[in-house]
Parts: C-alpha cells; structure tokens; sequence
C-alpha cells in the first residue's frame, strides 16, 4: 500500500511537471509570436524607436509573470496569493524607486508627446543645448562649447520646455542706439537698406525698424528680421559685426554714456 501511495505521488508529480514544462514551451512560443505582433503594429505608429523597446519589455514582462503563475499553479500554489506577494512586492519597489520611477513615467511623456528630438536645440529643466539623446531616465544635452548636460526627465516635463529649433525660422531682434540730433527716418533707412542687402534675410516677414524707447544718451531703435533657423547666429553676428561701421559710414552717431558738466562762475 505505501508502495502505491508513492507511486500515485511520483506519478502525480511527473504529471504536474509535464504540465509546467508545456505551459512553458507553450508560453515562449506565444510570447515570441506576440512581440513579433506587436513590434510590427508599432512600426507603423510614430512613437519614438525607444518607446518601442520599453512597450515589448512590459509586454514580455507581464507574459512571462502570467506563465510563472500558471506554472505555480500546477504545483498547488494559490494564484490569489501568488498576486497579492507580486502586488505586495511592487509597491515595495516603488516606494523604494519613487524619484526613479518619477523620471521614467517623464521618459515615457516625453517620448510620446515629442516636445521635442535628436538634434533640436532646447531649453529646459535648468539644461540647454542640443538633444543628443533621449532616454528613459534622463536626456542628454550638448551645449554650444561642447559640454554634456544630462537632465533627469521630471524636471524636463516639470518645467517650461523652449524648443528653438521647432519652427523653421527665427527672428534676429536688435536695440540699437542713435544720437539724438539723428533723422530718425533716415537711420530706418539706413538700417533697413542694409538688413535687406543679406541675402540670408528674409522678405516676408518684412524687415521691422522702428523707435521703441528715448533713452538718456540715444534713442534706441528696434529692427527685427526673420530669417531660416539654420542661419540665425550668422545672420546676428555678422549684422551685430558690421552694422556699427554702416551706420558710421552713414554719418549716424552710435552714443555712449557720457555727463555734461556746466561750471558757472559766482563772480
């Protein structure tokens, strides 16, 4: 009789193994065919690459959760119990990666919303500079001298994000500074004249010079011109570089601070 019992509980056993094994093989297989699914459906979204990754990982992760509670199962474990311990032990890990787990759900907006991509120049979380690289838990920027900034993704979608790279062109805005003995008109003329004559500016929007402010030693005037966003330093420097010998040749003062004084004799 105990011969048979332990019969009955070998075969038994070697019932429930082969059962576990099956679920397995079968499980790796679907899962396999699944991501394969699920990659191809992606590719046809405009979710970012990255974001591809992490979907077929969650996806991979849950499935293979689901076999090993299957396959628990078998062996005569309570599935309720085996969610509640997995329940139990995910909280626990956030608690403990709260600030993490904060940067990758921001990874995760970011990579949906698109605010912004590789090679956009941007301004946000404290950083600004050139994406070079989007990450799940943080972006990497670099700036105009080469240095690398990486910026933890909570404080990127936390904040105010500025994208200078987004539209395809920019305006170039100026102050500059007149005597005040000067024809105002014809130092907008002057000004405008040369603006116009690069061939980098554009005609529409038309370029903007007009007075803006009286201040103490000049009255300043503001040009704005537009131009594509891949010329606008070139266009700033060299009309900040040469718009001081145009308006000189011109015969227009360029004024710095300076005090007069009047000394009045008592006698």
């Amino acid at each position: 009789m105990f011969s048979a019992i332990n019969l009955a509980s070998l075969t038994a056993l070697c019932l429930q193994i082969v059962k576990a094994l099956l679920i397995y093989v079968i499980g790796r297989i679907a899962i396999d065919l699944i991501i394969k699914a699920v990659k191809k459906g992606l590719e046809k979204t405009s979710l970012d690459p990255m974001l591809h990754k992490f979907i077929c990982n969650v996806i991979k992760v849950i499935c293979w959760a689901e076999i090993v509670i299957a396959i628990m199962t078998v062996f005569g474990f309570n599935a309720s119990s085996l969610l509640t311990v997995f329940a139990a032990a995910g909280a626990a890990v956030a608690l403990a990666l709260q600030g993490s787990l904060s940067n990758f759900a921001s990874g995760i907006l970011i990579m949906v919303n698109k605010p912004f991509k590789k090679g956009d120049y941007v301004v946000c979380g404290g950083g600004e500079g050139f994406v070079e690289s989007i990450d799940l838990m943080a972006t990497t920027l670099v700036t105009m001298d080469n240095r690398v900034t990486i910026v933890p993704n909570s404080q990127i979608t936390g904040a105010s994000i500025t994208n200078v790279s987004k539209k395809d062109t920019r305006r170039v805005d100026m102050q500059i500074g007149v005597a005040y003995n000067t024809d105002i008109d014809y130092a907008k003329k002057v000004i405008t004249d040369f603006i116009n004559s690069d061939p980098r500016v554009l005609k529409d929007p038309a370029v903007f010079c007009e007075v803006t402010k009286y201040d103490k030693n000049a009255v300043e005037l503001e040009m704005r011109a537009w131009c594509n966003g891949a010329d606008y330093w070139g266009v700033k420097f060299d009309i900040q570089s040469a718009l001081k010998g145009v308006l000189t040749n011109a015969g227009i003062a360029i004024p710095y601070p300076q005090v007069d004084v009047h000394i009045k004799d008592n006698k």
